[in-house]
């Protein structure tokens, strides 16, 4: 990683910018980059979010995936799966720019456990077991057996298999690290999971995230731009998987969630970041006027 100050940082940035001219981002639904995926290749950089492998399978950010700034990763993430700006910058720059301060990243270093990665993931082994970087299929092996019952994912059914996920890590690794964080980090990526497939997705398009790394606009998913200001809508679908799940809700102790500001604030407490910073960063990812309102 690349570590700058924070004036470093944003100099960098604008450079950047200045440099390449960046258009407005604009969420196309035919965007050709949806029905284009290209596979790593052996330089090429993934990490352990299948979400943001997909965007740079598909173009959306750079398909090397290295020296990835927080202005890609926005635009990236708005163009690709319609996320809305002030989420990305808070689940995803904030927290990056918090722990290292750094200027672009390759996303193999997201593997760096405690920001996004985390024990009991849905598809990776826990730290403890070794790579816990790339999909494990024996791993994911767990939720799917959950998730075979249903043709269609629901936060209900969802919850379920990260119940399962869990449940088998605290039986069979007694060393992992499945704490509050861990279950709340869960919540929130099942909310984005379903959320950028349309919020009720076929299995199908589920499995194409997170075993192919592919949007799965050839299985007849269309891209759709979720409403503006999303982060209510992934959120809710967050939570709602957790509340539906009673054993997860006992395993997070005395660490109380039960709306979308509690998730919020157990994952990414907003007052730990600069708002000011992050407003910049918006402001040069082509996103001048962004409402943090409905996450404070």
């Amino acid at each position: 990683m690349k570590s700058l100050s924070t004036l470093v940082s944003i100099f960098f940035l604008r450079s950047i910018v200045y440099a390449q001219l960046l258009p407005l981002p604009i969420f196309n639904p035919l965007d050709p980059r949806f029905y284009d995926w290209q596979p790593p290749g052996p330089d090429d950089s993934r990490g352990p979010c299948p979400a943001l492998n997909s965007l740079a399978n598909h173009g959306f950010l750079p398909h090397s995936g290295k020296s990835i700034t927080a202005i890609d990763l926005i635009r990236g993430a708005f163009e690709g799966l319609g996320l809305s700006p002030e989420f990305s910058a808070i689940a995803g720059v904030a927290e990056l720019l918090k722990s290292y301060t750094l200027a672009s990243f390759d996303l193999h270093e997201l593997s760096n456990h405690g920001f996004i990665d985390h024990d009991c993931s849905l598809s990776r082994p826990d730290i403890g077991d070794g790579d816990n970087n790339d999909f494990n299929e024996t791993i994911w092996s767990v939720p799917l057996q959950v998730l075979k019952n249903y043709s269609i994912v629901t936060p209900q059914v969802i919850g379920a298999a990260r119940t399962a996920r869990d449940l088998f890590d605290f039986a069979h690794n007694p060393a992992q690290d499945c704490g509050a964080r861990s279950i709340a980090l869960g919540a929130l990526e099942n909310g984005l999971l379903l959320a950028s497939l349309g919020g009720s997705p076929k299995l199908e398009w589920v499995r194409s995230i997170i075993e192919h790394e592919r949007l799965p606009t050839d299985l007849g998913f269309t891209p759709t731009p979720l409403l503006i200001n999303n982060s209510p809508i992934i959120l809710t679908l967050g939570v709602d998987s957790l509340l539906s799940q009673p054993q997860l809700i006992k395993l997070l102790g005395n660490i109380t969630i039960k709306t979308p500001t509690d998730l919020l604030a157990e994952v990414f407490p907003m007052k730990n970041y600069n708002l000011t910073y992050i407003t910049s960063v918006l402001e040069l990812a082509g996103f001048p006027s962004v409402d943090f309102s409905n996450l404070l």
